[in-house]
């Protein structure tokens, strides 16, 4: 009975180049922004433009979440007298938004997904400030935005600081223009490879 040996050693070898199958990978975009390009107020409050001088946006969209990623100039670990927060706009192929914001203040973290200014329940959605890269990050679940199989992006960042009786705020949004207001989305759509 050789079939035996045979079929368990063919068995054997699937599971084995099973295991060392390369997985499915990630579809990456990064954005760069121009050096010192956030807008502040006032006009000459300098403390926070670091902090929300955007210098890169990484998208990665991969299997289960859509991962944004800001490196900015020199992030203030958010405390008591300052806040930090980042947004991100995702558009979907039906042209469905959504705004995933991450924000820290007060030595507070609050997480929100939000569609058609109405909130939107999302297991799973993460947000962090390393600060020692210079990092905010959100985390979005694919199933929290229909499971897109593509979308198009854009993000925004600001920065608000209290000192004495007085503060200040910086943003960018990671498109070169010094315009704030409405987060512009990119041209090129990231795909789930």
């Amino acid at each position: 009975m050789r079939l035996v040996p045979l079929l368990a050693t063919a068995a054997a070898s699937a599971v084995l180049v099973g295991g060392l199958a390369a997985p499915a990978s990630a579809a990456t975009q990064n954005r760069t922004d121009q050096a010192g390009d956030a807008t502040t107020f006032p006009s000459d409050f300098s403390t926070a433009q670091d902090s929300a001088d955007i210098r890169t946006l990484r998208g990665v969209h991969g299997d289960g979440a859509l991962v944004f990623t800001f490196t900015v100039a020199d992030l203030i670990a958010p405390g008591i007298d300052n806040s930090v927060n980042a947004t991100v706009r995702i558009q979907t192929p039906n042209e469905r938004d959504y705004l995933a914001n991450l924000n820290f203040g007060e030595g507070q973290k609050s997480l929100s997904l939000v569609s058609n200014e109405q909130q939107v329940a999302c297991d799973g959605l993460t947000g962090r400030a390393v600060a020692a890269q210079d990092r905010l990050v959100i985390s979005v679940p694919r199933s929290c935005v229909r499971n897109p199989r593509e979308v198009v992006f854009g993000g925004q960042t600001s920065m608000f600081v209290t000192f004495g009786t007085g503060g200040g705020q910086a943003s960018d949004d990671a498109r070169r223009n010094r315009e704030l207001g409405e987060i512009k989305l990119g041209t090129v759509a990231l795909k789930n490879n």
